[in-house]
């Protein structure tokens, strides 16, 4: 009778059912995507009449291809269906139907990461300070924190001040991003330059010593105590859509000031010159401005083709 209950369940409540039981891998933001595509996916083969009579173990290579030829008529980036492709894969590998489904995305015609247009746009948004006017304090914080230290939204909502600048002596020095705090939990460091980082972490130490309690972690953090992180990130979200607060693109405009800083010169997105055109001595300070710049943004060893859609190709 129990199996029999099971497939009478609609494709979205088997895939709601296997979500609460075993979406616990990687960071929040990822669990969240993971939700949401897979549940635009139950959405999808419903229009093709995927109902209760059928169960989502069933799922193979027909169903994959009715997704994407509906993600293809939509025209969506490749970027997003590869999205979709990862998050298809970890289904698969949940209900038993691994070789169910291609391995590889050029197996199933997903234009390969180095043609994605969007790798090709130069997609740096600087802060405009008339932003933030009447934007409350904690949001106002976390925004700076991003624009001045190249920080995802997460990394600057957990923002605890003291573990943050335990390494500073006189203001010198690296502050320091706990694992928790960051995507794939990879702590990492990033130096305190110059004075508008220095008068940014005294406000915000100032902001916390007055309004933040510590956590059950022994941390503080910049999301409202009443508020739990997913809630103060979707609280910031709705506040960056209603004052027009750039998303990403402050990340962007990170890097490439950075590169700017240690290279001498400006990254190609931001009107510098290309890879090729450079002398061999300046092809070096390219070398050490990419690295050190991928290691700041927490892209990890070797992961080159990622911070080049920030700062522009090594062409």
């Amino acid at each position: 009778m129990s199996g029999y209950k099971a497939q009478r369940k609609t494709t979205r409540n088997q895939v709601l059912a296997i979500l609460t039981r075993e979406n616990t891998e990687g960071s929040i933001g990822t669990r969240r995507n993971r939700r949401s595509t897979l549940l635009a996916c139950c959405d999808i083969l419903r229009t093709y009449g995927y109902g209760k009579q059928w169960n989502i173990r069933q799922f193979g290579i027909r169903e994959m291809n009715r997704i994407l030829d509906s993600l293809r008529r939509k025209k969506l980036a490749p970027g997003t269906v590869e999205n979709y492709m990862t998050h298809i894969r970890w289904l698969t590998r949940k209900i038993g139907a691994v070789g169910q489904i291609p391995a590889r995305n050029k197996d199933v015609s997903i234009a390969r990461e180095k043609n994605w247009p969007s790798k090709r746009k130069n997609k740096a948004k600087a802060l405009d300070p008339k932003c933030l006017e009447g934007v409350v304090e904690w949001a106002v914080l976390v925004t700076e924190l991003r624009e001045a230290f190249g920080l995802r939204l997460a990394e600057a909502c957990r923002f605890d001040h003291a573990y943050a600048t335990a390494f500073l002596k006189a203001d010198a020095g690296p502050i320091r991003l706990h694992g928790s705090w960051c995507k794939n939990g990879r702590p990492r460091e990033i130096p305190v330059t110059n004075d508008i980082q220095r008068r940014l972490l005294a406000k915000v130490k100032a902001f916390q010593d007055r309004e933040r309690r510590v956590q059950a972690n022994g941390q503080k953090s910049m999301i409202p105590d009443d508020k739990c992180l997913d809630a103060g990130l979707s609280a910031y979200s709705g506040i960056q859509r209603r004052y027009g607060i750039p998303g990403h693109g402050l990340r962007h405009h990170w890097a490439q000031e950075r590169f700017r800083t240690v290279a001498g010169f400006p990254c190609p997105f931001a009107g510098g010159p290309k890879y090729s055109e450079l002398s061999p001595k300046d092809q070096e300070k390219w070398d050490k401005a990419a690295g050190l710049v991928n290691r700041e943004l927490g892209h990890g060893a070797k992961r080159d083709d990622i911070t080049a859609i920030y700062i522009g190709e090594r062409q």
